[in-house]
């Protein structure tokens, strides 16, 4: 992620651009006539259009993995969530329904204690 976070900063400003243009200008062959001068001017072009295209497919790529692995996350997430309920549900179930049986009891209990004639008649 750090490389494509750097090329996006790298192609995003135009200082950076010119930068590229005039280095690569520097290197570049002098022209000794119209058509050589025409025909580097072509070649640099159909490159530049290469490296335009394999920028594109990385981009898509890029993305694509980005998509892929974002869905592999979700269902990462849910399948733990789907092993906590399977592993731990019927545990707070049983725990849940003692609390209540629990409750009920002591409710009872306090009924009878506090109305000890209703059960003797």
């Amino acid at each position: 992620m750090k490389n494509v976070k750097e090329g996006d900063k790298i192609a995003g400003s135009s200082q950076s651009i010119s930068e590229l243009s005039n280095k690569i200008k520097h290197m570049l062959p002098d022209a000794k006539d119209l058509d050589h001068k025409n025909f580097i001017n072509d070649n640099m072009l159909k490159m530049f259009d290469e490296l335009l295209a394999k920028n594109d497919a990385n981009k898509n790529l890029l993305s694509t993995a980005k998509g892929y692995l974002t869905h592999c996350l979700m269902r990462a997430k849910s399948i733990l969530l789907r092993i906590n309920l399977e592993l731990f549900g019927s545990k707070l179930l049983t725990s849940a329904s003692l609390l209540i049986k629990r409750g009920a009891t002591r409710l009872s209990r306090n009924k009878a204690e506090n109305n000890p004639t209703s059960g003797t008649e």
